[in-house]
């Protein structure tokens, strides 16, 4: 019998017209796949930079000081007693003679008519005591005990009054009230400090400065310093006023006080800050001057720095300098003249011991989000 042929099913047709399809399409591709996306470009680094700068001949070195009274000076009553006049306000300026403080006067102003009365009755005693030894009525022990209390009712007298004069503090220089350390009509002890007074007849500027540098200038007669008060006001020159002949515990600096001259426009308040320069002369010196973070030390122990090569607006490359260094002066480093290294170039300042000769880096121009 002859076979019976199966009809071919739809779904079946189906399938094989898909397989044909996709047979088709790859063939006329030429049998390629789709090719992947490229990579992103690797992100560079960012480098800090500085241009080299031509040798000179002076070291400068920044501080930051403070405006400081020529002295300052707590104020006391020598006699205790009720305070009752404390004119003067926080911040004032008084001149010499001016009234600071005073205390009730009334019981200083009975001492001294006590001894007043006591010096007069002790006057008419010695004058009766005097006539009656002069006329061999009196011994000449009673003289000596009249003259003895004559003395001390005068000394009496000079005490009461040396007293009153206490109850009273007037300004002894030109000055700036600080503080008012207690409240009027208070009763203050004897020797109890009451106000505190600035003496700015001659204002300073306090700085430290390191042992170093000190032993460099040999002392502080080769130094020249400048202030910078700030709102425009720099340059302004200064004078070395007195410095401590110790130095400061483990800081091994010494405090310096530097004259301030009067300055049009600034007012020199204890405590406001100023940056003042120091400039010492270091003599004739070609050597260029770089910072310590910018030197590399290789392998075989010699010194390079990175030069900065650009290639586009802000990115470049890096090559290896070898470098001779000659001196050391705080945190700079001098390298001998004469080599590959060249006012104007531009070295990396900091981390060039993480580049390679030749690394492709960008200029550090602030933080953004991939740095």
């Amino acid at each position: 019998m002859p076979e019976t042929v199966k009809p071919v099913g739809p779904l079946r047709v189906g399938a094989t017209a898909l397989v044909i399809a996709i047979a088709a399409l790859t063939l006329g591709l030429g049998g390629a796949l789709p090719a992947q996306e490229a990579a992103p470009e690797e992100t560079l680094r960012p480098v800090r930079l500085l241009v080299v700068d031509p040798p000179h001949n002076t070291l400068q070195r920044q501080f930051y000081g403070q405006v400081v009274a020529r002295q300052t000076v707590d104020l006391a009553f020598q006699v205790g007693g009720q305070l009752n006049a404390l004119p003067v306000m926080n911040g004032q300026t008084v001149s010499e003679g001016d009234l600071l403080a005073q205390l009730d006067l009334e019981p200083f102003d009975r001492a001294v008519s006590r001894a007043e009365l006591n010096l007069t009755q002790a006057q008419r005693d010695f004058d009766r005591v005097q006539q009656l030894a002069q006329s061999n009525v009196a011994s000449e022990a009673r003289f000596d005990e009249a003259q003895t209390a004559l003395d001390l009712a005068k000394l009496g007298l000079r005490e009461a009054r040396d007293a009153r004069d206490d109850a009273t503090l007037s300004a002894a220089f030109d000055g700036l009230v600080a503080q008012r350390l207690v409240a009027n009509y208070s009763t203050v002890a004897q020797g109890t400090p009451v106000l505190r007074l600035h003496d700015m007849s001659q204002p300073r500027i306090e700085i430290d400065v390191p042992e170093r540098l000190f032993r460099s200038a040999g002392r502080l007669e080769g130094l020249e310093f400048t202030a910078d008060l700030g709102d425009g006001m720099a340059g302004i020159p200064l004078r070395v006023a007195e410095y401590t002949a110790e130095t400061r515990g483990v800081s091994q600096s010494y405090a310096v006080d530097l004259a301030l001259p009067p300055v049009e426009g600034y007012t020199p308040l204890p405590g406001r800050t100023a940056t003042v320069t120091a400039t010492l002369p270091s003599g004739s010196s070609d050597a260029l001057v770089i910072p310590v973070t910018a030197l590399v030390h290789t392998a075989d122990r010699s010194t390079e720095v990175m030069i900065y090569e650009p290639v586009g607006a802000d990115t470049g490359t890096v090559r290896a300098l070898p470098v001779t260094v000659v001196s050391r002066e705080g945190a700079d480093l001098g390298i001998k003249p004469g080599e590959a290294l060249q006012p104007g170039m531009e070295i990396v300042s900091t981390g060039a011991h993480l580049l390679t000769d030749g690394m492709q880096v960008r200029r550090f121009t602030g933080f953004r989000e991939s740095d």
